[in-house]
């Protein structure tokens, strides 16, 4: 950011040259101006990253990842295929290996490339509005019932998150699907039907949500207990070192382990709750590999699971460049403003300021 750089030189050294002495309190004021200017030209920088990094690709990113499934196979009707069953077994043809599938979601920049041609709405706001009001939604209800005395707060989670399943559900399809003038609260599924096809995976991911939370701090207590002088002779390592390092390690295991995985199988479960007549902006097997036959709408837990074999090693890789991007973006902001702050004193200084 080169304009706040000149803008500070041109303000400073400008005023000595162009306004008149005795003008000290229209510098300070010119200086304000241009302050504000300047603080005005990061905002209107660092907003629209932020919450492209915090909701696009934190959010929408790995449910794409998420629901993209090709089929296994490709069907093919009985009138067309009655004359060629003689000649599957004939030795003289011969069997050609179906390339694998290209995902589309196994890279940032096709993912970002994705979203871009298919959302020409403002940041790439895919989804937001389903998104808020779901958040709200839980949010409201979660505190409103963590009033109730005698009770956990994660009970009351758990019972906001079955709540507000519709809504989170309709999330999931309006992200996945191309945008459309119909607004997303009249896309919402019957609440029997979801709760019957969401409900046990929904506890599966809160319960894994909240084992994050608090399996971190129960290792810390016993850590307080077991290790009192971590370090034998040599090197000594302070306890509250290994209380990170540890504390650090369980929450990634969770997180990698439990969390993701629970994750998967909702969104997947949720996806599959879709009407076969809407289209979607990634390849989906409407299947997800399962024949569901008689058992309702919806995958089961175990089909989830399954479905999505092959995929775990792809989602991962997403995950950790998704991190990675995070971690790069803020620090390399941090730098900038770090260094802005430099010239802004060194510039500043000489002058009084």
């Amino acid at each position: 950011m080169l304009f706040p750089r000149y803008a500070i030189s041109l303000a400073i050294e400008g005023r000595h040259l162009l306004l008149p002495r005795g003008a000290g309190k229209s510098n300070d004021a010119l200086w304000t101006v241009v302050g504000l200017i300047v603080i005005a030209a990061h905002v209107a920088v660092i907003i629209p990253v932020f919450f492209y990094l915090a909701y696009t690709v934190s959010r929408v990113f790995p449910v794409l990842a998420i629901v993209e499934s090709h089929p296994s196979y490709e069907l093919v009707s009985l009138q067309e295929n009655s004359g060629i069953d003689r000649h599957l077994s004939s030795p003289s043809i011969e069997e050609a290996d179906a390339p694998a599938p290209a995902y589309t979601t196994s890279s940032l920049r096709d993912l970002h490339q994705l979203v871009k041609r298919t959302d020409r709405l403002w940041l790439r706001q895919r989804g937001l509005a389903a998104f808020t009001v779901y958040h709200v939604a839980n949010r409201l209800i979660a505190e409103g019932l963590g009033s109730i005395p005698f009770v956990p707060g994660s009970v009351w989670h758990i019972i906001a998150a079955l709540l507000t399943v519709q809504l989170n559900t309709a999330w999931i399809h309006v992200v996945i699907t191309p945008p459309k003038a119909t607004p997303f609260w009249k896309r919402i599924l019957d609440f029997g039907v979801v709760f019957k096809a969401t409900a046990p995976a929904t506890v599966l991911y809160c319960a894994a949500t909240e084992l994050a939370y608090l399996g971190p701090w129960h290792a810390i207590q016993l850590i307080n207990v077991a290790i009192v002088t971590p370090g034998a002779a040599g090197v000594r390592i302070p306890n509250s070192l290994w209380k990170v390092v540890v504390t650090l390690g369980i929450y990634l295991a969770i997180q990698a382990f439990v969390c993701v995985p629970t994750l998967v199988i909702l969104t997947r479960i949720q996806a599959s709750l879709l009407s076969e007549n809407e289209e979607t902006i990634i390849p989906v097997d409407r299947t997800f590999g399962e024949e569901k036959g008689g058992m309702g709408p919806g995958l089961s837990i175990a089909g989830a699971w399954k479905s999505f074999n092959g995929s775990w090693a792809r989602f991962y890789k997403l995950s950790i460049k998704i991190f990675a991007l995070i971690i790069g973006v803020e620090v390399a902001v941090c730098a900038v403003i770090g260094l802005e702050f430099l010239i802004f004193w060194a510039t500043m200084a000489p002058h009084g300021h």
